[in-house]
C-alpha cells in the first residue's frame, strides 16, 4: 500500500539540473494515530513524501525511481533488516534513518551500511533530524545558481541567486570534520568532483566554500586546505577555470551578503592576505573591482607598502613571503594574477610588524600604479637584471610614478656582477631620473634554504624595518578618500552608509561621557558598593562592623537613586541608552549595525597603549556595556520596545554572537531578562560546557578551534566574566555516529582567567569554578602544560563547596582536564597529574561530587608555533596554527559529543531546558555571592576542621549560654536602669569571653587546626556572642522597664485609692470643680514624680 503526501506550499526552486528529493516511509504501524503529527509536519518539508506498510511496494517504488532522485528513507527496525542489503547501493538512495523501539538492537546493521545515518526512538527527534537534513539539502540544491565569476556571473540582484548568510558562516563545518584532515576534506571534495559524470563545477566549488568558513572562524591560514585542493586539480584540464584560493575567496565573497562580506574580510585578514584588486567580473566588462569591505580593517596606524615587478621574472612573491613572513598565494596562469593586488596586514603577529605589506600579482599597468600610488608608503620595485639592461626607459617610468612617495626601493634581482658595466648604467640612469629611489641589488635567492640565501633575504628585512621608521604615513581619513575612489557607486553608497551610521553614534556611543549614561553611573555605583559589602567577612580578621555599617548605608543610598532613576522613565536614561535601542528598531540591518559598533569599539580600544584595568566605563565602551545599559533599563520600557530589545538579543544569541551569563565588572546576571529571551528558544534542549583555566592558558582559543565560536581570543584580561554561545547540532550524531542527540545545541561558556594579574582575586577565581561546576554538565579544565597547584586547589576546594549548594545544582559534573601547549605529549606523565586530583578528592571523600575518571584528561601541543621576526623596536614573532594541535581538538571535539547523552543521563537532563537553567544559573550565582564561606578556605581539611569547631562552639553555647543562663541574668538586672545593665553585661560578656577562649583553643589543639581556622573559629565566636549578649542585654533593659512600669502604675492605683478612702472617711462634700481640682493636682504631681524616675 502507498500513501503519498504532497504540500504544493512547500515546493522548493526547481532547477533541472538539480536532484529531486523523495522522503519515504516504510514502517507497518506508519498509519497509526500516533504517527498522524509527524507526517504533517514531513509532508510541509519535503514535496514529495510517499507512505509504505509494504517492503515489496517500497523497493518497488524506489527501483522506479530515475538517477537524479535522490530518496531519504524512514525505515522500521524489522523492515530495514530486510529491505536495507538490496537497495543500499542504489544510486537513487541517499539517506536511511531507522525508527525503531530499541536502538541497540540495529547497531551492528547499521555499521554494515554507512547511508544509514542514525537509529531513532523518539518521534520528535526523527522529525527534527529529517527538517534539519532537508535544510542542509537545500543548502546544496540549486548549486548552478552561485554566481562564479567568468562562467555564470550575476548580472543583476536576482532573488534566485545563492546567497550565504551568517548562519552559513556559524554552522559551516561544525562537528562535521572531528575525524578527518582538511588534505583529506580536499581529497574527498575532488574525488567527489572527479567521480561526478556530469562534473558538476559550480557543486564543487560550492562544497569547497564551507571548509574555507570552517578556518576562518578558527582564524587559520586556508593553505591547509586551498594547498592541497590545488595539487590534486593541477593536471586536471576539463574545468572551466582555475581553481586558486583567491578565485575561491572571490566567489564566496560574491555569493554573500553584505554584512557576512563584512565579517569574512576581518576574519581573512587574521591570517591571511585579503585581496585588494580582483580582476573583472565577466568578459563583458574589463573594470577591475576592488574589495570595499577592507576599508573596515585597513590598518591605519601602520605604513605599508606595495611590492610589485617590471617585466617577467619569478620568485617575487616567494622573496616576499620570506621578507614580511607573509604567505601570498603563488601567480598561476589565471586572470585572477593578472594585475591584482593582495595586502597583509600582519594580524597574526606577536607585538606587531612595524611595516605591512601589499603584493602585485602579474605586471601592473602605468594608469594602475597611477590610481593606487596614494594608498601606499612606499614601494618595492623587483626588475631582473638582464631586463633591466635593456628596458632602462620603461623601469624609470615606473619609478617616477612611484617616486611621488619618499621611499622607493628598486630590488635588482639576479645579479651576478654588481660592477657590471650595463648595471652601472642603468642604475646611474635610475638615480639621475629619480634621486631618491633606493637600489639594493639581490643575486639569485629562488632558494630560501640556503645560508647564503637567509642572510641576503635577512639583510633586506633589517633594511627595510630600519628604513620604516622614516615613512610617512597618511592620516586615516586620506587613505578612507584614496580606498573609496577605487570603488564602483554601489560600493560607495554602502560605505558611505556605513560612515554615515558611524559618524552618527560615534559621540554617544563610542566616545561618550559620563552624562551619556546617568543610568549605567548609578548601576555600576551600586554594583560597586555591592560587591564591596559581599567582600567583607563577618568572620575575618579584619572585620569592622563601622566599616560594614557605613557601607551597609552606602548601598541602600546607591540602590535607592538607581531605583529613582529607574522610575523616571527611558527619556531619562541617557543618549546612549536611546541610541542604542534605535539602532536595534532596525530588524532587517541591526545585526550589521552591531556589527559595526563592534568593529570600532574595538579599534578605539586598539588605539589605547595603557592599562585600562581601573579606568572609568565611558572611556572603555564596548558592546557589552550597551547591552547591559538597555537590559538594565528595559523593565520600564513599553511592551512593544520591550519586545523589540529581548527579540535583538535573542537574534544576537541565534546568529552565534558570544553573550554575557555572568558582568566581570560587577559580578551580575541579568536573570530575568535572559528568562524573557530563552521563553523565545521553546521546546529546545541543550548541553552546557564550560571552560575553567588559568589567564593566558588559551582557553578561548580552545573553544574556538572545538566549536567554531567568536569568542575574543588575546593576551591578557581578553574574558570579563562569563560568557555563553549556542552551537547547533541538529542532525548530529554520538558515539558511533548512529544514536541521534537528545539536545539540540551545546551552551559553550567561556570563563575569565584564572590567578590573573590585574585582578589578584583567589575569593573571585574560586566564585568562577564554583558556579561552572554547579551549572554545567561538562566543566573543561584548561591548563598550560602542567597541572599546578594553586589550579588543583581550587577545583577541589570548590567541589568541597559543591556539597553545600543544595540541591539546586547539576548532579555530578563531569570534568575533564586538557593539559594545552606541551611540548612533550607525554600521556603517562599527564595521567599522573589527573590521578593526583583524583587521590585528593578521593581522600577528602568528594569522589562522588564530580565525574573525573583516570581517562579524562587530554593532552594537546600549543595551537600556535612561533617564529621571530626583526623589529628594531623590540620583540616581534609571527604566529602560525600547528596542524597537530588541530587534528587533536577536532579528535576531543568529536570525543565530548560522544560522551554528552551519557553526561545528560548522569546529572539528570531539567537543567538541559534554557529557561530553567537560566533561573538555577542565577540562584546559584545569588547564593555564591551571599556566603563566602563557600569560597574562604584555603585547603580541604581546614573546612573540615572549621565545621566541627564550629560544632564544638555550639556545644560550648548551649552549656554556658543556654536559656537558663538568660533568665538568671534577666531575674537579676530587672531592678537596675540601663547603663547598669550595659555596664554588667560588658562585664558578664568578658567573663564569658575568657571562658570561651580558653575553651576554644582546647578545641582547636584537639582538631590540630591551623592558624587560619583558629582566627576565623574565634572571629565566629565573638560575632555569635555579640549577637547572644546583645540580645539578651536588650531584652533586659526591656524587662527592666517592664518591671519599673508595672511598680509606678501599682504606685499611682494605690495613691489615687488613699485619697479617695481619705476624702471619703473625712465626711466632708465638695463640689463637682473643687473634687476635680483637688484629684487633677494630686495626678499631676504623680505624673512629675513619674517623669523624674525616668529621667
Amino acid at each position: 500500500m502507498t500513501t503519498n503526501v504532497l504540500s504544493a506550499d512547500s515546493c522548493p526552486a526547481t532547477n533541472n539540473n538539480a536532484p529531486t528529493s523523495v522522503l519515504m516511509w516504510l514502517d507497518p504501524t506508519v498509519n497509526n494515530v500516533e504517527n498522524s503529527d509527524a507526517q504533517k509536519k514531513l509532508a510541509t518539508i519535503y514535496t514529495s513524501f510517499k507512505k509504505f506498510q509494504s517492503v515489496e511496494d517500497c523497493e518497488d517504488a524506489i527501483r522506479q525511481l530515475t538517477g537524479l532522485s535522490r530518496v531519504i528513507l524512514i525505515v522500521s527496525g524489522g523492515y530495514g533488516k530486510d529491505l536495507v542489503p538490496r537497495i543500499h547501493d542504489l544510486q537513487q538512495v541517499s539517506s536511511i534513518y531507522v525508527f525503531c523501539l530499541q536502538q541497540e538492537k540495529y547497531i551492528e546493521l547499521a555499521k554494515q551500511y554507512d547511508k544509514i545515518k542514525a537509529i531513532i526512538v523518539d518521534l520528535n527527534v526523527l522529525t527534527s533530524i529529517i527538517e534539519s537534513d532537508y535544510e542542509q539539502r537545500m543548502n546544496e540544491k540549486n548549486p548552478s545558481l552561485i554566481n562564479i565569476p567568468d562562467i555564470n556571473p550575476k548580472t543583476d540582484n536576482n532573488v534566485g541567486a545563492f546567497q550565504h548568510t551568517f548562519k552559513h558562516l556559524v554552522n559551516a563545518g561544525e562537528l562535521q570534520y572531528t575525524e578527518i584532515s582538511m588534505k583529506d576534506i580536499a581529497t574527498n571534495v575532488v574525488s567527489r568532483f572527479l567521480r561526478d559524470p556530469g562534473r558538476d563545477f559550480n557543486a564543487f566549488v560550492l562544497e569547497t566554500l564551507q571548509p574555507i568558513m570552517y578556518l576562518l572562524k578558527r582564524e587559520q591560514n586556508l593553505t591547509d586546505f586551498t594547498g592541497p585542493l590545488k595539487r590534486l586539480l593541477a593536471k586536471e584540464k576539463k574545468i572551466p577555470c582555475a581553481v586558486s584560493q583567491r578565485f575561491l575567496i572571490d566567489t564566496m565573497m560574491i555569493n554573500s551578503d553584505r554584512f557576512l562580506c563584512r565579517c569574512l574580510v576581518s576574519l581573512l585578514s587574521k591570517c591571511n592576505p585579503i585581496p585588494m584588486i580582483q580582476p573583472p567580473i565577466d568578459s563583458k566588462n574589463n573594470k577591475y573591482r576592488s574589495i570595499p569591505n577592507i576599508i573596515h580593517i585597513w590598518d591605519y596606524q601602520r605604513p605599508i607598502l606595495l611590492s610589485f615587478g617590471i617585466g617577467r621574472f619569478k620568485g617575487k612573491t616567494s622573496l616576499i613571503n620570506a621578507v614580511f613572513e607573509s604567505n601570498f598565494e603563488q601567480s598561476m596562469k589565471d586572470k585572477y594574477f593578472y594585475q591584482t593586488i593582495d595586502v597583509d596586514f600582519g594580524y597574526n603577529f606577536v607585538q606587531r610588524r612595524p611595516v605591512n605589506i601589499a603584493d602585485t600579482h602579474g605586471e601592473l599597468s602605468n594608469e594602475t600604479l597611477n590610481e593606487i600610488s596614494m594608498i601606499f608608503n612606499g614601494f618595492l620595485v623587483h626588475v631582473e637584471s638582464t631586463y633591466l639592461c635593456s628596458n632602462v626607459s620603461k623601469v624609470i617610468d615606473y619609478v617616477k610614478l612611484a617616486s611621488n612617495k619618499s621611499y622607493v626601493l628598486l630590488l635588482i634581482r639576479d645579479v651576478e656582477d654588481e660592477n657590471d658595466e650595463d648595471i652601472q648604467s642603468a642604475t646611474k640612469a635610475i638615480h639621475y631620473a629619480c634621486s631618491n629611489c633606493q637600489i639594493q641589488f639581490l643575486p639569485n635567492v629562488s632558494d630560501k634554504s640556503t645560508d647564503e640565501n637567509k642572510e641576503k633575504v635577512g639583510d633586506l628585512r633589517e633594511k627595510i624595518c630600519r628604513d620604516s621608521v622614516s615613512f610617512q604615513c597618511l592620516n586615516e581619513n586620506s587613505i578612507r578618500e584614496y580606498l573609496e575612489k577605487l570603488m564602483n557607486v554601489t560600493e560607495k553608497t554602502t560605505i558611505e552608509q556605513d560612515k554615515a551610521f558611524i559618524n552618527r553614534i560615534r559621540p554617544i556611543l563610542i566616545n561618550g561621557n559620563k552624562d551619556d549614561y546617568p543610568l549605567y553611573s548609578l548601576y555600576i555605583n551600586m554594583c560597586k558598593t555591592r560587591l564591596e559589602v559581599v567582600k567583607i567577612d563577618s568572620y575575618g580578621k579584619d572585620f569592622q562592623n563601622d566599616k560594614l555599617y557605613k557601607l551597609n548605608n552606602e548601598l541602600f543610598k546607591a540602590d535607592s537613586e538607581f531605583k529613582r532613576q529607574l522610575q523616571l522613565g527611558p527619556h531619562q536614561y541617557g543618549s546612549g541608552f536611546r541610541l542604542f535601542l534605535e539602532l536595534l528598531d532596525s530588524q532587517e540591518s541591526r545585526l550589521a549595525y552591531l556589527n559595526l559598533l563592534s568593529m570600532e569599539l574595538k579599534r578605539e580600544r586598539e588605539k589605547q597603549t595603557m592599562n585600562r584595568e581601573g579606568v572609568p566605563f565611558y572611556e572603555q565602551l564596548s558592546l557589552e556595556i550597551h547591552w547591559r545599559n538597555a537590559i538594565i533599563g528595559s523593565p520600564y520600557l513599553s511592551d512593544a520596545k520591550q519586545q523589540i530589545l529581548v527579540d535583538a538579543y535573542r537574534d544576537y544569541i541565534v546568529a552565534g554572537n558570544p553573550f554575557e551569563i555572568v558582568d566581570g565588572d560587577n559580578f551580575e546576571m541579568q536573570g530575568d531578562f535572559l528568562k524573557k529571551v530563552f521563553r523565545l528558544l521553546p521546546n529546545k534542549k541543550f548541553f552546557v560546557i564550560s571552560v575553567i583555566g588559568p589567564q593566558n592558558s588559551g582557553k578561548s582559543t580552545l573553544l574556538n578551534f572545538l566549536f567554531g565560536t567568536l569568542f575574543e581570543a588575546r593576551d591578557g584580561r581578553c574574558t570579563k566574566g562569563m560568557y555563553g554561545t549556542l552551537v547547533n547540532i541538529q542532525n548530529k550524531v554520538s558515539k558511533d555516529k548512529l544514536v541521534a542527540l537528545n539536545y539540540d545545541c551545546i551552551l559553550v561558556i567561556d570563563t575569565e582567567g584564572l590567578l590573573s594579574v590585574q585582578k589578584t582575586d583567589e575569593p573571585y577565581d574560586k566564585k568562577l569554578i564554583l558556579f561552572c561546576l554547579a551549572v554545567s554538565h561538562l566543566v573543561i579544565v584548561n591548563v598550560d602544560g602542567e597541572i599546578i597547584e594553586p589550579v588543583k586547589k581550587c577545583v577541589v576546594l570548590c567541589t568541597q563547596a559543591l556539597q553545600y549548594l543544595g540541591e539546586t545544582r547539576v548532579r555530578r559534573p563531569t570534568v575533564h582536564f586538557v593539559l594545552n601547549k606541551r611540548f612533550h605529549l607525554n600521556e603517562e606523565y599527564c595521567k599522573s597529574l589527573v590521578e593526583c586530583v583524583q587521590k585528593t578528592l578521593t581522600e577528602n571523600n568528594l569522589n562522588n561530587e564530580i565525574n573525573l575518571k583516570t581517562e579524562n584528561f587530554h593532552v594537546l601541543s600549543q595551537a600556535f608555533n612561533y617564529k621571530p621576526f626583526i623589529n628594531l623596536n623590540g620583540e616581534c614573532k609571527v604566529s602560525s596554527t600547528v596542524e597537530a594541535f588541530v587534528t587533536n581538538v577536532q579528535k576531543l571535539c568529536q570525543h565530548f559529543i560522544d560522551i554528552s547523552s551519557d553526561v545528560i543521563r548522569e546529572t539528570g537532563d531539567i537543567f538541559c531546558v534554557p529557561n530553567n537553567w537560566i533561573v538555577f544559573a542565577n540562584r546559584v550565582l545569588q547564593t555564591i555571592k551571599k556566603h563566602p564561606d563557600l569560597t574562604y578556605f584555603q585547603e580541604v581539611f581546614e573546612r573540615n576542621q572549621y565545621n566541627k569547631i564550629r560544632e564544638d562552639i555550639r556545644n560550648d553555647f548551649d552549656q554556658y549560654l543556654s536559656p537558663a543562663v538568660a533568665r538568671f541574668l534577666l531575674e537579676k538586672e530587672k531592678q537596675n536602669d540601663s547603663d547598669h545593665i550595659k555596664q554588667s553585661f560588658k562585664i558578664e560578656y568578658n567573663r564569658m569571653l575568657r571562658l570561651l577562649e580558653d575553651k576554644l583553643k582546647e578545641h582547636c589543639d584537639n582538631h590540630e587546626a591551623t592558624d587560619n581556622i583558629r582566627t576565623r573559629s574565634l572571629k565566629f565566636m565573638e560575632v555569635q556572642m555579640i549577637s547572644i549578649f546583645r540580645s539578651w542585654e536588650v531584652s533586659a533593659v526591656m524587662n527592666s522597664e517592664r518591671c519599673k512600669r508595672d511598680e509606678i502604675v501599682t504606685e499611682i492605683d494605690s495613691k489615687l485609692r488613699q485619697k479617695a478612702n481619705s476624702i471619703t472617711h473625712k465626711n466632708c462634700l465638695l463640689d463637682r470643680q473643687a473634687a476635680s481640682k483637688m484629684f487633677e493636682l494630686e495626678f499631676d504631681n504623680l505624673v512629675a514624680q513619674i517623669k523624674d524616675r525616668f529621667k
